[in-house]
């Protein structure tokens, strides 16, 4: 399990969470994307576009951390069906 860290004096119920946290509109575009995706290869693209633009500094490592772990839930999903 990861560490979460909340700001100090706030509790995990009143911390942001994902959604609530400020992100670029690139990282809003991608966000839509994995959402509405339907397969593995797809997703996987997704992820390699998003990976891609984190390396050429047009997406914060927060952007990245964001869309990386929804990209994950995303594929997890997918592989279930």
């Amino acid at each position: 399990m990861a560490y979460i860290h909340y700001p100090e004096g706030k509790t995990q119920t009143e911390g942001t969470t994902m959604k609530q946290q400020k992100i670029s509109k690139e990282a809003k575009a991608y966000l839509n994307r994995i959402e509405t995706c339907a397969d593995r290869n797809e997703i996987e693209g997704i992820r390699i576009a998003f990976s891609q633009d984190c390396s050429a500094n047009k997406l914060s490592w927060e952007d990245f951390m964001i869309l990386f772990k929804a990209q994950q839930a995303k594929r997890k999903e997918i592989r279930a069906k």
